[in-house]
């Protein structure tokens, strides 16, 4: 499956922080859909391993995790080439762009805080397993 350490809960945080390290090197990425950077900060890693809002966050599945861990280059590539929002999303003041790519699918949100727009942020990516061969 992959070529990262695999998953067990006792080795949750040494096998996280390297790859907290490499993604926290990508930084931002920019995205000509958007006319903007689209930035990778802690909220988008932690979404690859949590799921749920705030305080009720909940240990995801070690394998779908990691499937999207896996997907983080496919990410970049997606956002850099010229992507077509597949869907716009606006809920309480949020917006989500969905982004189609061939393996997987990105999702970047802008939040309204304190009536200021925040600046795009990556948020979560899907594998789309039906196009895998």
């Amino acid at each position: 499956m992959s070529s990262f350490m695999p998953y067990a809960r006792s080795h949750f945080r040494r096998s996280v922080k390297p790859l907290y390290e490499i993604y926290k090197k990508i930084g931002r990425v920019y995205c000509p859909a958007l006319k903007t950077h689209v930035f990778f900060d802690k909220q988008g890693f932690s979404h690859f391993f949590y799921k749920g809002k705030s305080r009720n966050y909940k240990l995801r599945n070690h394998t779908v995790a990691w499937e999207r861990v896996n997907c983080l280059p496919e990410v970049i590539r997606i956002l850099r080439e010229k992507p077509v929002v597949r869907r716009t999303i606006r809920k309480d003041g949020t917006i989500f762009y969905i982004f189609l790519g061939y393996d997987s699918e990105v999702v970047v949100v802008e939040k309204e805080v304190e009536g200021l727009m925040r600046l795009p942020f990556f948020l979560s990516v899907f594998p789309l397993k039906s196009r895998r061969t």
